[in-house]
Parts: C-alpha cells; sequence; structure tokens
C-alpha cells in the first residue's frame, strides 16, 4: 500500500478507473450530509419552518438515496474491473440521476428559507460567517485521521474498499457533527433569534 492511498483513500492507486466514481460518490455523500444538515438544523428555532422540516429532510433522503447507490455500483463495478457497455451504462445512469436530483435537492434546501416575515434583520446565515468550510475542513481531517488509523490498526493490510469506507463514513459522521450545533445556534427569525 501506497502512502497516498493511506492518506487519500479515494485515489484507488490499485484500480485506477474508480477514482472518478470514488470521488463522485464521496461528493454526493457530503453534499447529502450539509444539505440534510441545513434542513434539520437551521432555523429549528422557528416555528413556521419546524413543522415541514421533517418532511423536507426525509423528501431529500429519498432523492439523493438512488444517485448515492448507482455510483456506489459503479465505482464496485469499476473495483472488479467490469468493463464494456454494462460499465458505461451504469456510470451514464449513476450520473444522470446525480445531474437530476442535485439540483432538485438544492432548490428545496434553498426553499426551506424562512426569511420572508422578518422584519428587524436579516438572519445570519452561516455560510456567511464560514461555518461550511470549517466543518468540510474538520471533516476531511476526520476522516483521513480514521482511515489511517484503520490502515494502523489492520497492520497496513486493510483493503483499498474498507479504508474508502471508513474514511467516507467518518468525513461524513464528523461534517454531521460538526454542522448539527453550528446551525442550530445560528441566529434566526424564530423565537430564540432576532426577529
Amino acid at each position: 500500500m501506497t502512502r497516498r492511498a493511506e492518506v487519500w483513500p479515494a485515489s484507488f492507486a490499485d484500480a485506477p478507473r474508480a477514482r472518478v466514481p470514488a470521488h463522485a460518490l464521496a461528493v454526493l455523500v457530503l453534499f447529502a450530509v450539509c444539505c440534510l444538515s441545513f434542513l434539520g438544523w437551521y432555523w429549528a428555532d422557528d416555528p413556521q419552518v419546524g413543522q415541514e422540516r421533517e418532511g423536507l429532510v426525509a423528501f431529500c433522503a429519498l432523492l439523493l438515496t438512488p444517485p448515492v447507490l448507482l455510483m456506489g455500483a459503479t465505482l464496485a463495478a469499476a473495483r472488479q474491473g467490469l468493463r464494456g457497455p454494462r460499465f458505461w451504462i451504469l456510470g451514464g445512469v449513476a450520473w444522470t440521476v446525480s445531474a437530476a436530483a442535485c439540483p432538485l435537492v438544492l432548490l428545496e434546501t434553498a426553499a426551506a428559507d424562512d426569511n420572508d416575515y422578518c422584519t428587524a434583520e436579516l438572519p445570519q446565515h452561516p455560510l456567511w460567517s464560514g461555518v461550511v468550510p470549517a466543518a468540510f475542513a474538520a471533516a476531511l481531517a476526520g476522516g483521513l485521521l480514521a482511515a489511517w488509523l484503520t490502515a494502523v490498526v489492520r497492520g497496513h493490510r486493510a483493503g483499498p474498499l474498507t479504508r474508502y469506507a471508513v474514511w467516507l463514513s467518518a468525513t461524513a459522521l464528523v461534517l454531521a457533527v460538526t454542522l448539527a450545533p453550528l446551525l442550530h445556534a445560528a441566529q434566526t427569525c424564530g423565537p430564540a433569534g432576532a426577529g
């Protein structure tokens, strides 16, 4: 196992064709965590948004499940050396479904903004204060640490998919855990915010 594979599990040095679906799957998962965190925690103190929050989270999670599963299948197919039309059809379907679902989820996330009745001041948006970039940096660091620890604990015998799965799971978990309190504490126009 190369140092590059230890530090960046999505590199898949032994299967270069798996790199693109591995990175695409990572982007999809982190995009899902970010959007679902915004839907679940931002405006959490606002009863007007709270009434529809659970439905929006469930709807967006359902929208993102097919692209994540299809991109995961494309990654597995690339790792197993699948070639030819079946691989390209699978990859094409995965990319098409992803391209259709992600804008819809982004639109739903943006539509959950309920600041149209705020008259005193606009809500403090987490993106303006650098919360999201800092959370992504912490998540990537946490994921890389988890992947490296997995390699060390397993005596550097952990397979590429195992390291990748640990890296992606840890990154997503750290991102969710980092975003939740920051988004929940953000000032909005609800009773706990500045209305």
